[in-house]
C-alpha cells in the first residue's frame, strides 16, 4: 500500500506585528498547483500576533509557529 504523500507549505514572516493580511497573501500565494494539507508560517520570538490573526489562521488550517532567533 502507498501513503500518500502531504503537501506542507513553510514561509518565514519576519515582521514586527503579524496581521491577517500577512497570513492570506501566504494563502494566496500558494493555491494552482499547490494544493497544500497545511500551511505553516514561522515567525520570530519579538513578532507579536494579535488574536484576530490567531483565529483567522486556525480558521484558514495554517499554522502559525515561532523560531529561536
Amino acid at each position: 500500500m502507498v501513503a500518500k504523500a502531504r503537501r506542507i507549505i513553510v514561509e518565514c514572516k519576519d515582521v514586527g506585528i503579524l496581521k491577517a493580511k500577512h497570513v492570506a497573501a501566504t494563502l494566496k500565494k500558494y493555491r494552482y498547483p499547490y494544493y497544500a494539507d497545511r500551511y505553516d508560517i514561522f515567525i520570530p520570538r519579538r513578532t507579536s500576533v494579535p488574536s484576530e490573526t490567531r483565529e483567522y489562521a486556525q480558521g484558514r488550517n495554517v499554522k502559525i509557529r515561532r523560531v529561536r532567533f
